[in-house]
Formats: structure tokens, C-alpha cells, sequence
């Protein structure tokens, strides 16, 4: 029963997912829409772990995580200038491997106001 709510759950989201902002290459891309799924799937389940989709998920949540999303993206560091140790520290807080955490959090907080 989890694994077909779960399943419910995946479909519900991908369906506005795939209709999010067609108009940007960078969030219609493949690998930004499943990284906007999986963001939106795992807030939905730490919010609402034994609801049904239709009480955990809400149509328009797609948009602001992919506001919120390009936001974090363009925050990435572009190290031209930087000196060896700001370098390190940009590498550190601020790179590719940090956007879906960032993004989540930024949605939590967000949900939360």
C-alpha cells in the first residue's frame, strides 16, 4: 500500500513537473525535472508520511521549487577571481553538489511561513 501511494504520490507531481516553465531550457531539462520531483516527493513525505497524495501535494508547489531551484543554481560560484582560499571555501559552500539540499531547505522554510 506505501509503495502505491508512493507511486501515486511520483505520478501526481511529475504530471505539473513536466509542464513546469517549458520556456527555460535549464528547468524543462530532463535531470532538472527529476531533481524538481524528487525535492518536491521527499517534502511532500517528511510533511505528510501517511497522507494520500491529494492531502500532501498541492498543485502550484512545482513553480516555487523551481523558482527556488534557478535561484540556488545561479547562486553557484564562478571562481574567476577568487583567491586560492575563498576558493576553497566557495568549493565548500556553494557548488553544484549542494542545490537539491539547498532548494529543500528553501522550500521548507518557505512552507513554513
Amino acid at each position: 500500500l506505501k509503495i502505491q501511494m508512493n507511486e501515486e504520490l511520483l505520478r501526481e507531481i511529475w504530471k505539473d513537473v513536466e509542464r513546469t516553465f517549458p520556456e527555460c531550457d535549464f528547468l524543462s531539462s530532463p535531470e532538472s525535472r527529476k531533481v524538481l520531483q524528487r525535492l518536491l516527493f521527499h517534502w511532500c513525505r517528511s510533511r505528510n508520511p501517511s497522507k494520500t497524495p491529494a492531502e500532501s501535494y498541492r498543485q502550484g508547489m512545482n513553480e516555487l521549487v523551481a523558482v527556488l531551484y534557478a535561484a540556488v543554481k545561479q547562486g553557484e560560484h564562478a571562481a574567476v577571481s577568487l583567491s586560492p582560499e575563498d576558493k576553497d571555501l566557495a568549493d565548500r559552500l556553494c557548488n553544484d553538489r549542494h542545490n537539491e539540499a539547498d532548494t529543500f531547505t528553501m522550500f521548507v522554510k518557505l512552507r513554513e511561513k
